[in-house]
């Protein structure tokens, strides 16, 4: 299958699409080499996208106590 995607015999469907994002940890824009975050109908990109992939990567109990840390950093 990933040969006849490659030779543009086929294209994936789009479960696959969904469970290859999955299975990289990624999302379907970044799969498609798409940069940026859409944030309703904003997109967030250099700074604001690095931060957000770094924020992907902790846990529920991190992401808690940097919310708390930028409400008091925002006053």
């Amino acid at each position: 299958n990933v040969s006849n995607w490659e030779n543009g015999a086929s294209e994936p469907d789009c479960e696959t699409i969904l469970k290859l994002a999955d299975f990289f940890g990624i999302t379907v824009d970044e799969l498609f080499g798409r940069d940026g975050v859409a944030l309703g109908r904003e997109t967030a990109v250099g700074v604001e996208y690095s931060i957000l992939k770094l924020v992907r990567d902790l846990t529920e109990k991190q992401k808690a106590a940097l919310l708390q840390f930028l409400k008091e950093m925002n006053g």
